[in-house]
């Protein structure tokens, strides 16, 4: 191997390594959201910039939903968003929460 490779090889695993890593499975704990779309996601995030308690709370429960203290598998993790599955008694349901909740 040549040496370029091998530093190409080496950044590439430090790169990636943490990524990996956040693909897991876990407890979200903290003041998060899940929403069944990523446009509501966005919604939802936007409405919270802006301090729109009433969007906010016509978002909850209908098309997001507070991740405090709920197991999760993560199915995609991106750099911003990310894809999950939450179990609930009920269940599970796929849902779009913000990555740093899976931290």
């Amino acid at each position: 191997m040549t040496k370029l490779l091998k530093y190409v090889f080496v950044v590439g695993f430090v790169v990636l390594a943490p990524m990996a890593a956040s693909a897991k499975s876990g407890t979200i704990n903290g003041p998060y959201v899940g929403c069944i779309t990523e446009s509501a996601l966005d919604e939802f995030i936007g409405a919270a910039s802006n301090n729109d308690q009433r969007q906010m709370r016509a978002l909850l429960n209908q098309l997001c939903f507070n991740l405090n203290g709920q197991s999760y598998s993560s199915i995609d993790v991106g750099f911003a968003t990310s894809k999950i599955r939450v179990y609930t008694s009920a269940g599970s349901v796929v849902l779009y929460t913000i990555t740093e909740a899976l931290r």
